[in-house]
């Protein structure tokens, strides 16, 4: 589908089904790595000022994402907040968000952010898995595999992943990480 825009007085007029062809659009430019055209047709999508609440959240939640992408966190955190704002029933959110915090080493910020994703979808295991990896990084070995064993219990089993995850250097060489990674 080819996305016509119309400039009127240098803002950009178009319809609902427009916004939600820029926000396809976006998604696209996302997942090749194209991260300020992303961010640019994310803009264009908001502004359009045609969105409902929820496409709005989603928006805005995507664009967060594009900024974390790009490791403009506080950009991020800012659009992940509106999201939540908009819709405080989706994890999406609260994850990125909570992700974002972790890169700003902003480790219970990012917990609150992760303990809330979980209280709304209790099946987003990468909230539990993230969470794991903020309490490795606060450098509290038994959280940390705490939450990693209810990671793997939720059905998380990327053990290569767990195995290569800088996040969990700190533990390790704990005798929780270890016994988990041996399956005990």
């Amino acid at each position: 589908m080819v996305v016509v825009l119309v400039a009127v007085a240098g803002a950009y007029a178009c319809n609902k089904t427009d916004a939600l062809d820029l926000m396809r659009k976006a998604s696209i430019e996302q997942n090749v790595g194209l991260y300020n055209a992303a961010v640019a047709t994310l803009t264009k999508a908001i502004e359009s000022g045609t969105l409902g609440k929820d496409d709005l959240a989603i928006a805005y939640a995507n664009r967060g994402t594009a900024y974390r992408d790009k490791k403009q966190y506080d950009r991020a955190i800012e659009d992940y907040t509106k999201a939540v704002e908009l819709n405080p029933g989706d994890a999406i959110g609260y994850t990125g968000r909570g992700y974002a915090h972790i890169r700003k080493k902003q480790y219970s910020r990012a917990i609150e952010d992760y303990n809330k994703a979980i209280e709304v979808n209790p099946k987003n295991i990468i909230s539990y898995y993230n969470k794991a990896c903020a309490y490795s990084l606060m450098n509290d070995p038994q959280e940390s595999c705490r939450w990693l064993g209810i990671t793997v219990e939720k059905g998380y089993s990327d053990w290569n992943t767990i195995k290569n995850d800088s996040d969990f250097k700190n533990i390790r060489n704990a005798a929780c990480y270890k016994k988990l990674m041996a399956g005990e």
